[in-house]
């Protein structure tokens, strides 16, 4: 089976348990990385510490001696727990589907799964909250077997849609109940809320100091419309026929491209990294891209 297939969307939902998508993400992930994943995430350059005795002498930058003359090792944030939060929707909107594709919802799921188990799999501490549903459900973060099992049982059964729009802004006002210390925070959602709320939810979920990675999530038949010789719709629930206008497949990808613009161009202006994602992209390929633009912003 190609790699393409392999890790498509379609190919992971087939799998059926989380645990086990999770599990084929991440060895696509280590076959597409020329660094590991724990680079990508928490071996960044943290800080210096003194050195002590009991220390490994090899560990010493010699570099710092030759301008301080003190002793100093380099501390890296792998040696310190990272804290990472995922924020889910699993709204209304990311229910949609084009006939038997994955649902945003599904995709979401899988990458938050995936995400979840590489940074437990570091001994990260991870979290998750969904929003968007009766009742929002949350876990704080942690780093154990049977945390990412509660995870799991979370991601497969989210509960009802909402019937609020406003459940994205209501959440970042409330975001230090949600995580205990500064981290990184992952929003995974399609982002269809008035762009006022967009703006005044990602300056709140920038507030406190958190790194905001936004996965923002697009059904492909919302860029790009599947029917190419359809001359009628059907209305999904009145049942009428309506007429199709050729020309509104090619307003509507540039519709689609300028939503995504604006959500990225928001993103940037509040710091926060963008991942442009379509429900037919592999999610290891989602997930290498956010490490590759992560390490650029870095």
């Amino acid at each position: 089976m190609s790699t393409e297939i392999r890790w498509s969307p379609e190919a992971l939902k087939a799998l059926g348990r989380l645990d086990l998508i999770a599990k084929e993400v991440l060895d696509g992930i280590r076959l597409g990385l020329h660094r590991s994943m724990r680079r990508g995430f928490s071996a960044e350059f943290f800080d210096y510490r003194a050195y002590e005795p009991s220390d490994d002498a090899a560990k010493i930058d010699w570099r710092l001696y030759a301008r301080t003359g003190k002793f100093y090792l380099k501390r890296f944030e792998a040696e310190t727990s990272l804290e990472c939060t995922i924020l889910l929707d699993v709204s209304s909107s990311m229910r949609w589907r084009w006939e038997n594709t994955v649902s945003k919802q599904e995709y979401g799921a899988i990458l938050a799964a995936s995400l979840g188990v590489l940074l437990t799999g570091q001994r990260d501490l991870v979290g998750l909250h969904t929003f968007g549903m009766k009742p929002n459900r949350h876990l704080p973060a942690k780093s154990s077997r049977a945390h990412i099992e509660a995870f799991f049982s979370i991601l497969a059964a989210p509960g009802e849609p909402a019937e609020s729009a406003g459940e994205l802004l209501e959440l970042a006002r409330s975001t230090d109940a949600i995580r205990t210390h500064k981290g990184i925070l992952i929003l995974i959602s399609d982002l269809e809320i008035p762009e006022e709320d967009l703006r005044e939810s990602l300056s709140l979920l920038r507030a406190g100091g958190d790194e905001l990675i936004v996965f923002h999530l697009l059904d492909r038949a919302e860029i790009e419309l599947p029917f190419s010789n359809a001359t009628h719709l059907r209305d999904s629930e009145t049942g009428a026929l309506i007429r199709f206008d050729p020309a509104f497949r090619k307003r509507q990808k540039e519709i689609a491209a300028a939503f995504r613009n604006k959500a990225e161009s928001v993103c940037l202006e509040y710091g926060a990294l963008a991942i442009p994602v379509d429900t037919a992209l592999s999610p290891v390929e989602a997930i290498l891209e956010m490490s590759r633009r992560r390490k650029g912003m870095l």
